[in-house]
């Protein structure tokens, strides 16, 4: 699994790496011609590009898409929008990991957690442990289904 970053082009940096690794010595590795699509060598190799193959992000990239449908991530992208029109200048490297956390502020506020409490930042990991994830249920959102067939994939084999 990679996170795309700022890179369409993800898949021929994890293809590039493993030419890299064959040839420096065996075993040899298949190298996989598009994602999630298995080699069919004696090691079988599969990647998942999150938040797609064809689009720039990460895994919070892809929780957020599936987030979409929440009442509050409409006011989480228009907090950010604020910030643009004030030209407060938000590193395109960081957006995906303030935006989850911005998110996860505003369900803390909406469980009345007292978010004065809350020292540390809060991280992806955290949309699990304030049960976002299963009070939203997020897994069956369809944003998921590269995922979901990734690991089903990778259970069967």
């Amino acid at each position: 699994m990679r996170d795309s970053d700022f890179n369409t082009d993800a898949l021929r940096s994890v293809q590039d790496r493993i030419k890299t690794v064959n040839r420096e010595g065996p075993p040899k590795i298949d190298v996989p011609d598009h994602p999630i699509v298995p080699t069919i060598g004696e090691i079988k190799v599969s990647v998942l590009i999150v938040p797609s193959a064809d689009r720039e992000g990460m895994l919070d990239d892809l929780v957020m898409d599936a987030l979409a449908v929440d009442p509050i991530a409409p006011c989480v992208h228009n907090y950010f929008d604020c910030l643009a029109e004030k030209q407060v200048a938000i590193v395109p490297e960081k957006r995906s990991k303030a935006t989850i956390r911005v998110f996860l502020i505003g369900k803390n506020v909406g469980l009345g957690t007292d978010v004065s409490r809350i020292t540390d930042r809060l991280f992806l990991s955290d949309a699990y442990e304030t049960q976002v994830w299963q009070r939203e249920n997020l897994w069956e959102s369809p944003r998921f289904a590269d995922a979901k067939a990734f690991l089903a994939q990778l259970l069967a084999d």
